[in-house]
């Protein structure tokens, strides 16, 4: 399955809900490790990928899947408008019939285009009696997807058309031995009923219906008059439904014909000529009377349409007809079918690809030679040539002797036979996606047929599809650099990441007012002796987690993690007149949440010392092989000291955070002194303890329980670094920039 369709149903979940459900829906159907807008539009991905997110969002919403895939039908249409295929969208045909009619072609279109093979249902379209219409659906995933083409439709319907349709399904592929689902189609105000195939704004009396023609037409052959009012049905001969025009009171679609319908025709036997090889001859030997009377006697044996061939000359240059080599130079792998769907006439080119004589090919039937491969379904009766008349068919050729493995694309047309019978000309050609598929066909491009665009399809197919693969290697390095420029920005500021992209270099940085964060495991040293380095660094990501995902929510600049040491500051790269704020929120959070992370040793929670200072501070980038973000100044000092002074479970801070509490948010915020404390290089210092009060929005009892809420239902995107928020923090990586472990268990203070 495409990765559009994956990236669409992201898009409708965002639409109609958020992004919380989305990740839920990932997380449900197995696929949490997809980031945000991961899926690849021109990757193929298996189908499982789609059913599975459809069955996760039914179980979430409470919709079935069938309904799931409607609404995701209805999507599609404003989806791809979005991607750009707006003119696409509209320029499929005139009416909504129209429009369902080339579903087909728009599906072979992007099966010639993208890089990667897809599977497409095939649809076809029938006008009713009552001027309703019938949709019929294949599939060879079978009819579950068909839900999605209702939505398809009447989306389609609505904003293109703006027509309200009823669509009621009446057979359903798989059961009751129906081949295919199909639809009855209709308009919910029965005054409408006409716009189904009447082009909008035009004559409501000029009927866009393929089987109904104002006036006779001609045979473009031969030059006679065909009146297609009477639609070509057929009748059985010896051993099939014959193409002789019937009444439409007495066609069998399905149900077969009645005895009365068994009517023989009188056509012209295997080999015969339809058109006027006798003109030809008569030309080539009008001056020579000894071939004269064999030439009569051509005439009499090649009737070509139930007059002799005598008088074709006068008579049909009169109606302007194409003489026999001129159809099978102009087509040269058209194949003409009588009534009783025995071949009359093929192209010059066709017998050399096929393998086979043309004497050969004109004893034979048709269903002798090709079958269809696409609709799927199709078969060589009345019924179907009726539902193909306005659509592309694709045939395979089941001669044992044809060299290669060659397709056919095409189409058909009525023609008029002997006594005014209806003849049907199939117009084919090699069905080649691109230059390599010519080349396997052992075909050229001057073996397709120059009257046409055959040639330039192949070309233009050629290059779209390398336009395409070229789209898709662009894509997933776009991707890649994405996610490495996250992986940046995560380690590094953006503006100092950007810089290094560029080669600049990144000037160092004087922030006047900042306030830091320190925080260390209480009883580390001891932990990491008594259980593995693995456990240790699963214990630190788990904790780290939590932090990064809280340090996001309060608006935290996350420096480096050290063994068990966490740093982060506000008011820097960028300015926070909050800075204090943010962190006193930050730090009573961390106290609070990080609760729910055990020791591997004893399983109890662990406990944090935190200790916080608000002054000035530099940073900048220091080195080239592996560039640190590094924050000097006597603030980053002096934020250690209250940390490595401070008590678990506490939050310790300074003087200097105390009064930016005071003065910006008094009423949000318990301080109590602890006294003088004596630290290294500083002497005996006044601290204070903060706790929150429950006019504090943030960080109250009833906030805080919310919090923890939170961070239980993001706990798998927390735990693998996709948390919403965190794209600019390194997620759960311990940074130890030590030289080992043992090191790093030395490195552990009480």
């Amino acid at each position: 399955m495409l990765g559009w369709i994956n990236d669409c149903m992201e898009k409708l979940v965002l639409h109609k809900f958020d992004l919380a459900t989305w990740h839920a829906i990932k997380d449900k159907a197995g696929l949490g490790h997809f980031k945000d807008g991961g899926f690849l539009k021109l990757e193929s991905y298996p189908l499982k990928t789609t059913t599975d997110l459809v069955q996760a969002a039914s179980d979430l919403s409470g919709l079935t899947v069938p309904q799931v895939y409607e609404a995701f039908g209805e999507f599609f249409v404003p989806y791809i408008i979005d991607e750009g295929y707006h003119n696409l969208l509209c320029c499929q045909g005139s009416t909504l019939r129209d429009w369902m009619s080339n579903i087909n072609a728009i599906h072979q279109h992007l099966q010639n285009t993208f890089p990667k093979s897809m599977t497409m249902p095939e649809f076809w379209c029938e006008t009713n009696r009552d001027g309703s219409l019938r949709l019929f659906y294949f599939s060879s995933r079978g009819s579950f997807l068909a839900p999605l083409a209702v939505g398809l439709v009447r989306e389609v319907a609505r904003f293109q058309f703006e027509l309200d349709i009823i669509m009621t399904q009446v057979t359903t592929q798989g059961l009751d031995g129906s081949r295919f689902t199909s639809w009855i189609v209709e308009t919910r105000d029965p005054q409408d009923m006409h716009k189904l195939t009447t082009k909008v704004g035009g004559n409501i009396n000029v009927q866009n219906d393929p089987t109904k023609f104002a006036v006779p037409l001609k045979c473009p052959m031969t030059g006679m008059e065909i009146d297609l009012n009477d639609v070509p049905g057929m009748v059985v001969t010896k051993r099939r439904v014959s193409l002789r025009s019937v009444s439409s009171e007495s066609t069998k679609e399905d149900n077969g014909p009645t005895r009365s319908d068994m009517v023989l025709q009188d056509s012209p036997r295997p080999g015969q000529c339809p058109y006027h090889q006798a003109q030809e001859e008569h030309d080539r030997m009008s001056t020579c009377s000894s071939f004269q009377s064999e030439h009569v006697k051509t005439d009499h044996r090649n009737l070509a349409f139930g007059r002799s061939t005598t008088t074709a000359p006068t008579g049909d240059m009169e109606r302007g007809g194409l003489s026999s080599s001129a159809v099978k130079t102009i087509f040269p792998y058209h194949v003409l079918i009588d009534s009783e769907f025995c071949i009359r006439q093929v192209g010059k080119e066709l017998p050399k690809v096929l393998g086979a004589s043309e004497n050969k090919l004109c004893e034979s039937e048709i269903d002798d030679i090709f079958e269809f491969v696409k609709p799927k379904p199709a078969k060589w009766t009345r019924s179907w040539l009726r539902k193909l008349q306005d659509q592309e068919f694709v045939l395979q050729c089941t001669l044992q002797s044809m060299p290669n493995d060659i397709v056919f694309k095409g189409t058909w047309m009525p023609s008029a036979g002997p006594s005014g019978v209806v003849d049907a000309l199939l117009l084919l050609c090699p069905d080649a996606k691109n230059l390599d598929e010519l080349r396997q066909m052992n075909l050229t491009l001057s073996d397709l047929p120059a009257h046409g665009a055959y040639r330039d399809a192949v070309f233009l197919r050629e290059h779209l599809s390398r336009q395409m693969n070229n789209a898709l290697q662009m894509e997933k390095l776009s991707k890649r650099l994405q996610t490495e420029k996250m992986l940046l920005e995560s380690l590094l500021p953006i503006h100092a990441a950007e810089e290094l992209r560029r080669g600049q270099e990144v000037k160092p940085m004087i922030h006047d007012s900042v306030t830091m964060f320190f925080s260390d495991i209480v009883g580390f040293t001891n932990i990491c002796r008594e259980i593995s380095p693995c456990q240790v660094i699963d214990m630190l990501n788990e904790l780290y987690g939590i932090m990064d995902f809280l340090a996001a929510k309060f608006h935290l600049f996350k420096v480096e993690t050290i063994g068990d040491a966490y740093v982060c500051a506000s008011g820097l790269p960028s300015s926070d007149e909050n800075h204090a704020i943010n962190v006193a929120n930050f730090a009573i959070a961390v106290q609070h949440c990080c609760r729910k992370v055990v020791s591997p040793v004893d399983k109890q929670p662990i406990q944090l010392r935190i200790g916080i200072h608000s002054g000035e501070a530099a940073s900048g980038i220091v080195g080239v092989t592996n560039p640190r973000y590094c924050v000097f100044g006597d603030t980053v000092n002096t934020t250690a000291r209250h940390e490595s002074t401070g008590e678990p479970g506490r939050v310790h801070c300074s003087r200097s955070t105390m009064m930016e509490l005071k003065l910006k948010a008094s009423s949000q915020f318990k301080i109590s002194a602890r006294g003088m404390v004596e630290m290294k290089g500083k002497g005996s210092v006044l601290t204070y303890w903060i706790d929150s009060t429950d006019k504090n929005e943030y960080t109250s009892t009833n906030a805080l329980v919310e919090l923890e809420g939170e961070i239980a239902r993001n706990a798998l995107s927390i735990k693998k670094g996709g948390a919403e928020g965190t794209e600019h923090l390194a997620v759960a990586n311990v940074v130890i920039n030590l030289f080992s472990f043992n090191q790093l268990l030395a490195a552990g203070t009480n």
